[in-house]
């Protein structure tokens, strides 16, 4: 698998930023390996699976460098002072981190707040869900722009702050 992203690396230089759970969440030598080769090519390595936002997996990866960036969902460590404080010790360790939504999605915004005043490197919160005509009939009836919602919350946030 390290090899196949070494192709792609080298096929698009310059094009790919990061690699989000490129290796099975138990293969800590992998993906140490995984993290080194990717450094050749500044291509950022993201731990989801690996990390699961819980402050003993972060240390073991901190320990043997096995990514350069930690995905937070809030829901995966259980409280939000929890989550703060792997994002503290992400942050002390050198690691960059992403907020994301959660698998099961809601209306709640939060997520997008954390990104903001953590300074993360991102919010992962699936694609915008364009306008479309919701009408009766249409093919997006009846489905809510859940994902949306943190989008125009991010949005909210810079018009206030600017």
């Amino acid at each position: 698998m390290i090899a196949y992203y070494v192709e792609l690396a080298e096929k698009y230089p310059g094009k790919i930023f990061s690699i989000e759970d490129g290796l099975a969440e138990n293969d800590w030598e992998g993906w140490q390996k995984l993290t080194q080769e990717m450094k050749k090519y500044d291509i950022r390595t993201i731990g989801d699976d690996l990390f699961v936002t819980q402050s003993g997996r972060l240390e073991n990866g901190i320990k043997i460098q096995a990514a350069t960036d930690i995905l937070i969902k809030v829901n995966q460590n259980g409280t939000m002072s929890g989550t703060l404080e792997v994002i503290k010790r992400a942050k002390q360790a050198g690691m960059g981190w992403i907020v994301s939504h959660r698998s099961g999605e809601t209306l709640d915004t939060s997520i997008a707040d954390l990104a903001y005043a953590t300074k993360a490197l991102g919010l992962k919160a699936g694609d915008p869900q364009p306008d479309y005509d919701f009408g009766e009939g249409g093919p997006y009836q009846n489905q809510p722009l859940v994902r949306r919602f943190k989008y125009l919350r991010m949005v909210e946030i810079e018009k206030r702050e600017s």
